[in-house]
C-alpha cells in the first residue's frame, strides 16, 4: 500500500504470466498492469509519494531487473524505466530498508546469488556486498535502515 493510502500493489496470475497490478483504494480500480518475473511474491514497494512504483520485472525481456514505472494521479503508467539491470541473470530478491531509499538486489549468476545494494534518491552505481554463502533465499528489513540476510 502506498504511503499515502491511495494504492495497493497487487500480484495476480498464475506462473509464468504474473502480473503486478495498482489498485485505486478508493474505488478498487485498476490504475496500471505490468507484467513481473515468478519467484519471490515480493515484487515492489511504492515510492514516498507514490508516483513511482519500484519492480522487479521482466516485462519486456528476457531477464528481470529492478524497473521504475512514473504513476499519475489514478495510478496509470506515465512511462518506465531500467534502474537496474544485468544481461545474463534475472533480479530474483528485491527488498527495500524501511526509509524507502536504499534497496537491495539479489541477482541469479549461474546458480549462485550476487548481491547489491542501490541508492535510489541518487544516479550512483550498485554497490557490491560480499556474501557468506552462495545463495541468498530472503532478505529482510532490520531496523530503520538495515537488513538481514537469509
Amino acid at each position: 500500500v502506498s504511503q499515502d493510502g491511495r494504492f495497493a500493489l497487487v500480484r495476480r496470475g498464475p506462473r509464468g504470466r504474473r502480473e503486478a497490478v495498482v489498485v485505486r483504494t478508493a474505488d478498487l480500480a485498476t490504475g496500471s498492469v505490468l507484467r513481473v518475473g515468478d519467484g519471490d511474491p515480493w515484487i515492489g514497494r511504492f515510492s514516498r509519494d507514490g508516483r513511482t512504483l519500484w519492480l522487479r520485472s521482466d516485462h519486456e525481456r528476457p531477464f528481470a531487473a529492478l524497473l521504475a514505472a512514473s504513476l499519475d494521479e489514478d495510478g496509470g503508467r506515465l512511462g518506465l524505466s531500467v534502474v537496474a539491470e544485468r544481461e545474463d541473470s534475472d533480479l530474483e530478491l528485491l527488498a527495500f530498508a524501511e526509509d524507502g531509499r536504499t534497496a537491495a538486489l539479489a541477482w541469479n549468476v549461474r546458480g549462485a546469488s550476487e548481491l547489491e545494494t542501490l541508492g535510489l534518491s541518487t544516479a550512483a552505481r550498485p554497490r557490491r556486498v560480499p556474501l557468506p554463502h552462495e545463495v541468498v533465499t530472503r532478505i529482510t528489513r532490520a531496523g530503520p535502515a538495515g537488513m538481514v540476510l537469509a
